[in-house]
């Protein structure tokens, strides 16, 4: 688990096949942003960056978003 900010805790997750990321948001508001930890440091980043504008556009609304593999 890494703390980004006051909002935004990081953790690393056996995810399915697929699924970079996650993000659900926590009843104080904090933000839980789960990374697939079978992947690159690098894919954490881009995934960590897609997360994070779905928080900033308030894409969330009470629902987790995934990011998936683009096939």
């Amino acid at each position: 688990m890494r703390i980004l900010d006051d909002d935004i805790i990081i953790r690393l997750e056996r995810l399915p096949d697929r699924v970079r990321g996650v993000v659900l948001e926590s009843p104080d508001g904090c933000y839980n942003v789960y990374l697939n930890k079978d992947d690159t440091r690098e894919m954490w980043h881009e995934t960590m960056e897609h997360e994070k504008r779905h928080i900033k556009n308030g894409d969330l609304s009470g629902a987790s978003t995934l990011y998936k593999v683009e096939e």
